[in-house]
């Protein structure tokens, strides 16, 4: 999947610092845009330019993309902190993280989310 490869690739890019994009969803186009981490402690945090994400809203569906680096891979590296959950769970929109260097993926989708960006996930982490 090129797409997977782009998205690795990027977050591998930003190391030792957490990479974050979005995927957006417009119409039967899915693209990756990668964004600039605003983050002020861009080791253990990411943030996105409210201003993209709002642009990238008005052209379809997006999906929340970072990355978690660590020394080490473990299991936690796979793990949504809680903030990650609560500000998906708002603004209704899934999210899509990358571990490194555990090489993984992992998904997490709000409740009142669950569309095409779903089996979307689910196919991206486990294809």
């Amino acid at each position: 999947m090129k797409l997977k490869n782009k998205i690795k690739e990027f977050a591998q890019s930003k190391v030792p610092h957490e990479s974050c994009g979005l995927i957006l969803f417009e119409g039967d186009n899915i693209e990756f845009i990668e964004c600039e981490n605003l983050s002020t402690d861009k080791r253990n945090k990411f943030s996105i330019d409210p201003v993209v994400s709002l642009q990238a809203m008005n052209r379809g569906k997006i999906i929340c993309f970072h990355s978690h680096v660590d020394d080490f891979p473990k299991a936690e590296n796979l793990e949504f902190s809680k903030e990650d959950r609560i500000v998906s769970d708002e603004c209704l929109v899934p999210m899509l993280l990358y571990a490194y260097p555990n090489d993984q993926f992992a998904y997490y989708c709000p409740e009142d989310s669950k569309d095409e960006r779903l089996k979307f996930l689910e196919d991206f982490c486990n294809g």
